[in-house]
C-alpha cells in the first residue's frame, strides 16, 4: 500500500497549503470503472502563489524530487510539475492550468472516502474524468482512454450526468469521439 500512503501524504501536503485539488487520471477512472495499475497520480490543483514556496519547502523535507522553478511557474502562469518519490518510484503529476475546465473540476470534486489511509479525499467527478480522458486520447489517441471511458459509461449508466458532457465536449474538441462512445456504450433506455 505504499502507492496509498504516497497519494495520502502529497495530499496532506496540499491540504498544509491551502491548495484546492482533485484526484483525476486512472486513479479517478479506477473508483468509477475497473481497477487499474499505476505509479502515479494525477492531480488538479489550485495553490496561491504565496503557498509555493511552502509546499516546495515541505516536499523537499519528505526528501522527495521536485523542480520549485518550475512549480513557481506552473502557479504562477497554469502548467504542470512532478512530485517524486524517487526511492519506491511514485510521483504526482500536477496540472496548474488555470483552465475553465480545470475550474469547472474543482467545483465538481466529489469528497470520498475510499479507505487505505485516503479517507475524505477529493476526486474528480466522473462527467470530469471522461472530458480529461477524451481530451487525453484526442492528444495522444492512447486506447486505454477510450477503453476507461466505455467502462464509466456502462458502470455509471444510472447516474452519470450526460448533458453534462454533452455541453462541454466541443471545448475539447471532442464532440465526434464522444458521439461514438455514446453508440458504442447507450444508455439502457436509449437501447429501446
Amino acid at each position: 500500500m505504499e502507492y496509498f500512503r504516497f497519494v495520502a501524504a502529497v495530499i496532506e501536503l496540499l491540504i498544509g497549503c491551502e491548495a484546492r485539488y482533485a484526484i483525476g487520471g486512472a486513479f479517478a477512472s479506477s473508483i468509477y470503472a475497473e481497477i487499474r495499475s499505476t505509479y502515479d497520480v494525477d492531480l488538479t490543483l489550485q495553490i496561491a502563489p504565496a503557498n509555493a514556496a511552502k509546499f516546495i519547502k515541505a516536499v523537499l523535507e519528505r526528501g522527495w524530487y521536485i523542480t520549485p522553478g518550475r512549480v513557481e511557474r506552473a502557479v504562477l502562469n497554469g502548467g504542470d510539475f512532478q512530485v517524486i518519490d524517487c526511492e519506491i518510484g511514485l510521483q504526482a503529476h500536477c496540472f496548474c492550468e488555470n483552465l475553465p475546465g480545470q475550474k469547472r473540476s474543482l467545483e465538481r470534486a466529489l469528497c470520498l472516502n475510499l479507505g487505505d489511509g485516503l479517507q475524505a479525499v477529493m476526486v474528480m467527478s466522473p462527467e470530469d474524468v471522461i472530458l480529461y480522458k477524451l481530451e487525453w486520447y484526442r492528444l495522444g489517441k492512447s486506447e486505454k482512454h477510450l477503453r476507461d471511458i466505455g467502462l464509466m459509461l456502462t458502470n455509471l449508466h444510472e447516474t452519470l450526468e450526460f448533458d453534462y458532457v454533452d455541453r462541454w465536449v466541443h471545448e475539447i474538441s471532442a464532440e465526434q469521439r464522444w458521439r461514438e462512445l455514446r453508440q458504442e456504450y447507450p444508455k439502457p433506455d436509449d437501447q429501446e
